[in-house]
């Protein structure tokens, strides 16, 4: 399925005040209504892995008060509502190709081995060698009151 499609038919479920209350309404149709979305949502982890969470919240019917239903139906409702606006931004402006500008890079960016990237400021450099001076005076108290040599 490619994107376009899935936008379409994302679109057709996503909820609106008019159509909110026929599906929330019982609990059946809101099941139907997770099961034809959750497979729309897989193209991301992030958006299918928050739907599917506040879904299962609120998939035994006798367990869920209000309480807890609210949030989880406005997050199911959150997830399809940014998923439709992410595709339709991704079929109107293709992703860009990347540009040599250092500008887009920030300085804390992930480096290729995983781990950040960090910058060495002289605040860095003066708690080095503040640190280094407490080492010193504590060293020399260690030798010249209680005679123990490091």
């Amino acid at each position: 399925m490619d994107n376009k499609e899935r936008l379409k038919e994302l679109k057709v479920l996503q909820i609106t005040d008019k159509n909110e209350r026929t599906t929330f309404g019982k609990h059946e149709l809101l099941m139907s209504w997770v099961d034809n979305v959750a497979p729309l949502l897989k193209y991301s982890n992030e958006h299918y892995t928050l739907f599917m969470d506040a879904a299962s919240k609120v998939s035994v019917p006798r367990r869920v008060s209000s309480r807890t239903a609210i949030p989880c139906l406005n997050i199911m409702k959150s997830v399809v509502n940014r998923a439709i606006i992410e595709l339709e931004n991704n079929i109107e402006s293709p992703t860009k190709p990347a540009t040599s500008d250092k500008t887009t890079n920030p300085p804390d960016a992930k480096a290729p081995h995983g781990k950040s990237k960090k910058s060495i400021s002289l605040i860095n450099i003066a708690e080095g060698v503040i640190i280094g001076a407490l080492m010193l005076c504590i060293g020399w108290i260690l030798f010249h009151y209680f005679n123990l040599r490091i």
